[in-house]
């Protein structure tokens, strides 16, 4: 996958950011032709790994609209 994707280091395949910058990110990768994304989501409590799954989550369902 790294090979593949270019990047020397899982770090180079991590979306990482505000709310807006995922969500740009995610845009960005369907733009590109990607048609399955796989999200951990990663923070350092549970409120914020919540947090970060209602923005997937939210991002995805206006996308279906």
């Amino acid at each position: 996958m790294l090979e593949r994707e270019g990047v020397s280091s899982v770090d180079g395949l991590a979306i990482v950011g505000s709310e807006a910058n995922v969500v740009e990110k995610i845009d960005e990768l369907e733009a590109s032709g990607a048609t399955q994304l796989w999200a951990l989501a990663l923070g350092g409590n549970l409120d914020e790994i919540a947090h970060t799954r209602q923005v997937l989550v939210t991002a995805q369902a206006a996308r279906q609209a």
